[in-house]
């Protein structure tokens, strides 16, 4: 993350696509938090949220979930973009 091009997601879509419902469950288990199992993953993580939001942004450390910084994003599509157009190239000198 010191180069920049990505930092701390405080993203929830992002955070949530990181756990299993299991994995969510566990936690609840582990923090003795309020949930029902029959719970939706996307409920469960926002119980987790609203009642111990430390846990949450402790996972994040842990697993150093990063998203893309804002002001990189154009660039990085434009290169990826770029890359794909290459690809054909690629495939073609190395593999023909």
């Amino acid at each position: 993350m010191d180069h920049g091009l990505v930092i701390k997601t405080v993203e929830d879509n992002i955070v949530l696509n990181c756990f299993s419902k299991k994995e969510l469950l566990e936690l609840c288990e582990q923090y003795q938090l309020d949930y029902k199992k029959s719970w939706k993953k996307e409920k469960i993580f926002e119980a987790i949220k609203q009642q111990a939001s430390h846990v949450i942004e402790q996972k994040i450390e842990e697993m150093r979930i990063v998203s893309t910084h804002p002001q990189y994003k154009e660039d990085l599509m434009a290169l990826y973009t770029y890359s794909q157009t290459l690809e054909p190239i690629y495939k073609m000198l190395c593999f023909a």
